[in-house]
């Protein structure tokens, strides 16, 4: 059964009956275009489809097609159609599954073709639901925040199935941009994050602006404290814990946890979150291994590590180099079976002697800790843990009029693109500013496709790409030239201001936040038409920081709407000064939960009582 919608409860417990009841569930992104659900319906061979109404009507046609059922997974219970108007049945006793049953059908990332499809199996999801089990470094008493996808197999693996699994509330952001996050980490009393590297990125760099919005001796003095407990912590004297109280609580005041996954979470970012007093556990694994296959662990740990095996997983490094740098192979319960129909795909993926080949490089140190140092293949790994292969993302924006080559590669958790524009085919289109040109055409392809392969910037060059005799790029040369790209572009000159920009910068809140972005961006040409994702690298996390700032220093809240709505520096300077004048114009409201109340443990009585209820 297909499932298809936002993180909701109703997702959450749709999912779960399906794969209580003995059926295959097939979680897809809710981000997909047309063409990507219809191809993951055609691959999955699934029976029913249970999706937000939207994701129904546009999809009305495949699905009729294959003569599927569905079912609505928003809306009303009175709707015929929901799956909340499903008739009880009588209670009958759960199947009970063998280890090799299939559970969930995942993909392996892709950006156009098909896909390699593969089920994770009983086994694979309980050897990693048990082996967290077994850590015990949540309970009962603990709020999980998850603000990831749930449709990945690491979100819904490590984030859904293990916390229910000992107990643990699960906490939802009501929604995804970094400023909702926050809320929820303040007003849930969240004691876990299920994150990934760039959401830990974003949350020290709030933390670096809340203080740099305190002056200049503020911003030295916090500076020089993370300093000195960085290096008392490194001879093992964990001062921070005490030292930062206020900073934590100021941020989210039950939080002690920080679960990393999905991509490799920088050392320098896990020791500054780990000196201000929280505990950093990283990991390591791919959708093939139910995702979770190493752990650090809060007395066995080792920063800038992927950690050790859980449970009875077993890793080994292929061909070591002379630094022991090889390709990381794992094997064990957690890992796939393999590929559906798809022998070319299992014979590259599996050792003659069974062990899984991840792709990744990495070492192993004398005792047993993984660190991970890169791809041995050419997919990026965004720091969300999307992987993509630019190849196919290459071919899809050269197509775009006036583009002559593009490499794309990563930078910050996101995509960027070195792009070699055609002049004479954007002349001929009526373009005079070759980067403008550029920025429409690209902005115009990334349309069509889902967010995470929307570039978050590009750099312009005159030169060919460099590539092999073969007319492969040479991409371990791209990230260089992209550096000088955007070091040595001549960027278009700053628009004047019109008569209606000269109004909106004499309010004092437009004024202050033109100043600040100003500063942010010295040399730039910053006017108010630029693009704040794909002119200035803004992201959803990016606005994390930047919704921190506004608040702390303006006084200004932004709604999840309000972000939405902003495009250029002007929507933003627009909205900015209407909330500062009228906090709740954006629909915002003050709603008082006993979250304590409801998030408690029911105790042995509930319990009971819920173990025996035949609904």
């Amino acid at each position: 059964m297909a499932l298809c919608g936002p993180n909701s409860l109703a997702w959450m417990v749709v999912a779960l009956a399906v794969m209580a009841s003995g059926g295959v569930l097939v979680p897809i992104d809710d981000l997909f275009d047309a063409p990507q659900f219809e191809a993951a319906l055609a691959s999955s061979d699934v029976q029913m489809v249970v999706a937000t109404a939207a994701r129904l009507d546009a999809a009305a046609g495949p699905i009729r097609a294959r003569g599927l059922r569905t079912l609505r997974l928003d809306g009303p219970e009175t709707e015929a159609d929901s799956w909340r108007a499903l008739p009880y049945a009588e209670a009958t006793p759960l199947p009970v599954p063998a280890p090799g049953d299939p559970l969930l059908l995942a993909w392996t990332s892709g950006t156009t073709g098909s896909p390699k499809i593969f089920a994770l199996e009983v086994r694979n999801i309980a050897s990693n639901v048990g082996a967290i089990e077994a850590l015990a470094i949540v309970g009962e008493g603990d709020r999980a925040l998850l603000p990831l996808p749930m449709h990945q197999a690491y979100p819904l693996v490590v984030g859904m199935l293990s916390p229910l699994n000992v107990g643990t509330a699960i906490v939802l952001p009501a929604g995804t941009i970094g400023p909702l996050i926050l809320q929820a980490l303040r007003d849930s009393g969240a004691t876990v994050i299920i994150g990934v590297p760039r959401l830990y990125e974003a949350i020290a760099a709030a933390l670096e602006a809340r203080m740099a919005a305190r002056g200049r001796i503020a911003r030295m003095a916090w500076r020089a404290a993370l300093g000195a407990a960085s290096r008392l912590g490194r001879a093992r004297l964990d001062v921070g814990r005490a030292m930062f109280l206020p900073v934590r609580r100021g941020l989210a005041p039950r939080l002690r946890l920080l679960i990393s996954g999905g991509a490799r979470l920088d050392a320098a970012i896990e020791e500054r979150l780990g000196t201000l007093g929280w505990l950093v556990l990283c990991g390591y694994g791919l959708a093939e291994t139910a995702l979770l296959f190493t752990a650090n662990l809060p007395g066995n740990r080792r920063p800038g590590s992927a950690g050790k095996p859980l449970g009875s997983g077993g890793m080994r490094i292929a061909a070591p180099d002379a630094q022991g740098v090889g390709e990381v192979q794992l094997r064990g319960p957690a890992v796939t079976s393999g590929y559906l129909n798809n022998p070319e795909a299992n014979a590259a993926a599996f050792t003659g002697d069974g062990w899984f080949r991840t792709g990744d490089l990495g070492t192993i140190d004398p005792d047993g800790f993984l660190f991970v140092s890169g791809r041995a293949k050419e997919i990026l790994v965004l720091g969300g843990g999307k992987k993509i292969e630019p190849d196919a993302l290459e071919r899809i924006y050269a197509s775009a009029p006036g583009i002559a080559e593009i490499g794309i590669l990563e930078s910050g958790g996101g995509l960027v693109g070195l792009v070699r524009p055609d002049p004479a085919a954007l002349r001929a289109r009526g373009v005079t500013n070759v980067r403008d040109g550029v920025h429409v055409a690209l902005t115009a392809q990334a349309q069509t496709l889902p967010s995470y392969e929307r570039l978050a910037g590009f750099a312009l060059t005159d030169a060919p790409l460099p590539r092999t005799r073969l007319g492969k790029v040479r991409r371990f040369l791209l990230p260089q030239l992209y550096t000088q790209a955007l070091a040595g572009v001549t960027r278009r000159a700053a628009r004047p201001l019109s008569d209606d920009d000269a109004i909106l910068l004499r309010d004092p809140t437009a004024a202050g936040i033109w100043d600040l972005l100003r500063q942010r961006y010295p040399g730039r040409a910053i006017d108010l038409d630029v693009n704040l994702a794909l002119d200035l690298n803004l992201d959803s996390f990016g606005w994390m920081e930047l919704a921190v700032t506004l608040q702390d220093r303006f006084g200004v809240g932004l709604s999840e709407a309000d972000i939405g709505a902003v495009a250029t520096i002007r929507d933003l300077l627009r909205i900015a000064a209407e909330r500062r004048a009228d906090p709740l114009a954006g629909g915002g409201t003050a709603i008082a939960l006993d979250l304590d109340r409801w998030l408690a443990p029911n105790g042995p009585l509930l319990t009971a009582a819920g173990g025996r209820c035949s609904c």
